[in-house]
Order: C-alpha cells, then sequence, then structure tokens
C-alpha cells in the first residue's frame, strides 16, 4: 500500500477521533438542515449535535442514528409538555426556547408524566414480590424457609419504581410512536429534503 495513502487514512481517522472534522452532513453551515418536520415541530442537525455532546459526556458513543431518534423524541416530549402546561404544576414555568437545557428539562416533565400514568397491574407487583423472598422475607432458621409478611405500602412503592425503570425504554418509545403521529413527524434525508 502506497506510504502516502496510509498517512492520509491516519490523519483522517485521527482528525475524526479528535472531533475536529465531524461525518456526515453536520458542519457550521449544515446546523439548520432539517432532521425531522411535523406540525409545529422541527428538528435540525444542531439539536442532534447537542444530544451527541451530552451522552457523549459520559464513557460510551451511540450510533447515530440512536441520536437522531433521541434528538427527535426530545424535542416532541419537550412541545407536548409545553402543550400540556406540565412545566406549570410545579409553579415554574418555563420557556420552550432553543437551549437544550430548556428541552431537556420540559422533556423530563412529559417523561415524568407517562412514567406516572403507566399503570401495573397489582398481580405484577405481587409477583415482583413472592419471587423475591430474599429481599422482602424474613428467614425462619428452624423452618429453613422464607416467611413472607404481608405487603407494606412502602414496598409497594419500591416494586413499582423498581418495575417502571425496568419498563422506562418502552414507556417513552411508545410516548414516542404516539407523538410522531400526532405531531404527523416526517423524517428527512442527508440534504433536508423530507418524507
Amino acid at each position: 500500500m502506497n506510504k502516502r495513502w496510509v498517512f492520509i487514512c491516519f490523519l483522517f481517522i485521527l482528525l475524526l477521533s479528535c472531533g475536529c472534522i465531524m461525518p456526515g452532513n453536520v458542519g457550521a453551515e449544515t446546523e439548520d438542515v432539517p432532521v425531522a418536520v411535523g406540525d409545529g415541530f422541527r428538528v435540525t442537525e444542531k439539536d442532534v449535535r447537542e444530544v451527541v455532546a451530552y451522552f457523549e459526556k459520559g464513557t460510551y458513543r451511540l450510533p447515530e442514528k440512536t441520536y437522531r431518534k433521541n434528538a427527535v423524541m426530545l424535542n416532541l416530549f419537550a412541545l407536548e409538555a409545553m402543550n400540556l402546561k406540565l412545566d406549570e404544576a410545579d409553579g415554574e414555568e418555563m420557556v420552550l426556547d432553543d437551549s437544550f437545557e430548556s428541552r431537556f428539562k420540559l422533556g423530563s416533565l412529559y417523561t415524568q408524566k407517562l412514567m406516572d400514568e403507566y399503570i401495573i397491574p397489582d398481580n405484577v407487583i405481587e409477583s415482583y414480590y413472592l419471587a423475591h423472598p430474599d429481599l422482602y422475607g424474613k428467614f425462619n432458621n428452624e423452618k429453613q424457609i422464607y416467611e413472607m409478611p404481608p405487603m407494606s405500602e412502602d414496598v409497594r412503592k419500591q416494586i413499582r419504581e423498581k418495575v417502571l425503570t425496568s419498563k422506562k425504554m418502552a414507556i417513552q418509545d411508545k410516548g414516542y410512536e404516539d407523538l410522531i403521529k400526532k405531531y404527523r413527524v416526517r423524517f428527512c434525508d442527508a440534504e433536508g429534503g423530507c418524507e
């Protein structure tokens, strides 16, 4: 292989890994290129880059399509939170502006609404309780078994939170799909053409 070609490839990979260049259509001149549009709704490459920056504060990277979905979801959830006036419930009226922080706060309010409204049947909570005697029971040394006391309201709430946490992604995905339909979201190609 040609040494010059190897050097060019190495340089490209180095620049890509340090963030000096970005793959795809994401330069400063393309920040306004739409990723998705809908009724009163628009997500751009700039929004996707903000989501990438947020997630990359941690130690993991996600596939590009996941960042795009999360940018659309965040903006949809923020818009719906504003439309439902969820910000007013805390006595703190927020403004849906162009900042990532405001969209994140509003999106979190809508996520919390979805979680609060999610119904977990009593038999699921009871099954979880009975399936974990090591967590909720008392071991009887004489009989060599766990004895399960009646479930307290605090334990019921703890189990509900555990189940909700395990279902959070599915709950968010359902809310996302519902809002995609509600706001008639159309996804755009790399040039900004939308279906």
